[in-house]
């Protein structure tokens, strides 16, 4: 009997704040988050990264699902 094989799959939503703005920039299909240096960097499922200066940041909300195809 063979094991049924899965993969997890992490895709997210994000809100950065900035200090010139009244709103957020609003992202999705995010993969992951982390911080180079003095920038908040965001790359996205597709491989593609946006950076921002962390002296523009005021706030940053995360929102993760989780998603697992069973195949």
């Amino acid at each position: 009997m063979s094991a049924k094989k899965m993969a997890v799959v992490l895709t997210g939503r994000i809100e950065v704040w900035v200090h010139s703005s009244s709103s957020p920039i609003c992202l999705e299909n995010i993969q992951a988050t982390y911080q180079k240096g003095d920038m908040f960097c965001i790359r996205f499922a597709t491989g593609r990264i946006e950076k921002f200066p962390l002296m523009n940041i005021f706030r940053v909300i995360e929102d993760w699902d989780l998603e697992e195809i069973k195949y």
